[in-house]
């Protein structure tokens, strides 16, 4: 079975002049993708009474899949949390919700980051049980919850059937050389139910700048061989294109990064 090709609408959060909902589903699909990812960012009431309101028309109109919703809760602000549970409440039309567990305030970190992270889960789990809807945990670039052994960890812990991880590359790339990301990949594709990638540089030093994000055909770190491990684990599930930080054309980038994939894709248990 073929893996949807998803682009995250993040994108165009930097595009000039700025897309409409509408616009970034019809870019991305006259791009070739299939499907398109939901990033509301920041999350504000707004994004409540506007396009939230309404995520699947514009998606449907143009021939993609909505699968995926992206969340944040953040240790040191309370109303994230709710803000969260507000998504699983009244939002509907997506089948995952991504979650990030981040802390703005240091000083603020909890001491035990996967008990903090299992104690929120067990007050979202009940509001997915009762929309079939699956909390997919998402590692994140020095983020208490910044690597996918953690997320495993978290799994093990609450042994639910609607929670699972993902493997952002990108976030993964800041933290880790590109062995030990082979290494940790192999070790979580047979598990994980989401993956992102996007080309990925260091602008700065190893292990404490966030990776600069790309389009597909422009990265440091090799992608072919992650996709290899994905062939070879029999993965299944969604390839997400990661936007964020795209600089010139936006269309351009996102119709040359199917391209690439088109020409390295998972096909069956071989990559192209």
């Amino acid at each position: 079975m073929k893996n949807k090709l998803v682009a995250m609408e993040n994108a165009f959060f930097d595009a000039a002049p700025q897309y409409r909902w509408e616009q970034r589903c019809a870019a991305i699909a006259e791009a070739g993708f299939d499907g398109v990812y939901v990033v509301p960012w920041p999350l504000t009431d707004e994004c409540f009474k506007g396009y939230l309101r309404d995520i699947t028309s514009a998606p449907a109109a143009h021939g993609l899949t909505l699968s995926t919703f992206f969340a944040n809760i953040d240790f040191a602000v309370p109303s994230s949390a709710a803000r969260t549970r507000r998504v699983l409440e009244e939002v509907h039309g997506f089948s995952r919700l991504e979650l990030s567990l981040k802390c703005s305030d240091p000083a603020q970190t909890p001491s035990d980051p996967i008990q903090a992270t299992r104690k929120e889960l067990e007050i979202l789990l009940p509001l997915a049980e009762a929309r079939n809807t699956e909390i997919c945990l998402y590692h994140h670039t020095f983020y208490p919850i910044y690597h996918p052994d953690q997320c495993a960890e978290i799994i093990k812990l609450l042994d639910h059937p609607l929670l699972s991880h993902a493997f952002a590359t990108s976030h993964a790339y800041a933290h880790f050389t590109d062995e030990e990301i082979l290494q940790i990949l192999t070790r979580h594709a047979p598990h994980i139910k989401s993956f992102n990638f996007c080309g990925c540089k260091r602008p700065g030093p190893f292990g404490s700048t966030k990776t600069k994000q790309y389009p597909l055909y422009e990265s440091d770190l090799p992608l072919e061989p992650l996709l290899k491990i994905l062939a070879d684990s029999g993965y299944s599930g969604d390839i997400v294109v990661q936007g964020h930080g795209w600089e010139g054309n936006i269309t351009e980038n996102l119709r040359r990064s199917k391209a690439w994939y088109s020409q390295n894709e998972i096909n069956g248990n071989e990559v192209c």
